[in-house]
């Protein structure tokens, strides 16, 4: 059993949306609040995974992660450390933690990882396509989904995420992002039924390979359960819903806004 004590640096205030979209991707997350010890600690008794933060204050934070018995498919991290900046020190939090200190009362969080191509060229970012027999068939988004009671924080459900759909595995965290100028982090939503609220939060993360200047464009493992197909799209072809020969229709409004706000916050 692993116990696992967590130092909130600072506090993070979301303010609600007055629109709350549908986004049918999410049906059956839950939170389970019996895993949360209280606001500075908390453990779990049934999951092998762990995280801490080693560096001082003022320097990027690594955690430190071990397999999932939950997630076999997730390789081990026992010697990757994930890096992330003192600013996103507040998502380093299980998702029950994050609500309660956050005073939410949403039925759970969710994660996307926005992927960039290491290209200094022409920037582009992954996309993945929903499989024909899934909800929002067909339509494009970046790789993500809801965090789990048993994932430590929202970026280790960020990191798990993007390795079950993609393959590629996460090294680094390098901003939150938004829905676009002077909007905070955090994008609501309903599952597919309209019956739970969710809040997104989605990251720029840099994948192992891309770090080191491989090329990492045609690594993609892509889960057929999930998703039928990838591309690596420009700014210029998220805008025009089109990347060469292959329409890029996407999930939703929200998720456009989100793209888009991240190739801002590159430039």
């Amino acid at each position: 059993m692993d116990v696992l004590i967590l130092i909130m640096l600072k506090e993070h205030t979301l303010q609600d949306r007055g629109t709350i979209p549908l986004d049918n991707s999410i049906e059956d997350v839950d939170v389970d609040v019996g895993h949360v010890g209280g606001c500075f600690n908390w453990e779990s008794n049934d999951h092998p995974i762990s995280i801490k933060c080693l560096p001082p204050p003022g320097s990027p934070r690594a955690i430190s992660m071990a397999s999932s018995s939950e997630h076999p498919q997730t390789p081990t991290f026992t010697d990757l450390n994930l890096t992330y900046p003192p600013s996103l020190e507040h998502y380093n939090i299980p998702a029950a933690t994050w609500l309660m200190k956050n005073a939410k009362s949403w039925d759970g969080l969710a994660t996307s990882a926005l992927v960039f191509s290491p290209s200094t060229t022409c920037s582009k970012i992954l996309l993945v396509q929903r499989t024909a027999h899934d909800s929002m068939p067909l339509l494009w988004e970046t790789p993500g989904g809801g965090v789990d009671p048993d994932d430590t924080s929202l970026l280790v459900a960020c990191a798990r995420e993007l390795w079950e759909e993609t393959g590629l595995q996460a090294v680094e965290f390098v901003r939150v992002v938004s829905e676009g100028v002077n909007e905070e982090p955090g994008s609501v939503f309903t599952n597919r039924t309209g019956t739970k609220v969710f809040c997104r939060f989605a990251f720029e993360v840099k994948v192992r390979g891309a770090v080191e200047g491989e090329d990492v464009e045609g690594r993609i493992r892509t889960d057929p359960g999930e998703h039928c197909d990838y591309v690596w799209a420009s700014e210029e072809e998220v805008r025009e819903g089109r990347a060469g020969l292959k329409e890029l229709p996407l999930a939703n409004g929200q998720m456009k806004r989100l793209i888009l706000d991240g190739f801002r916050r590159r430039t």
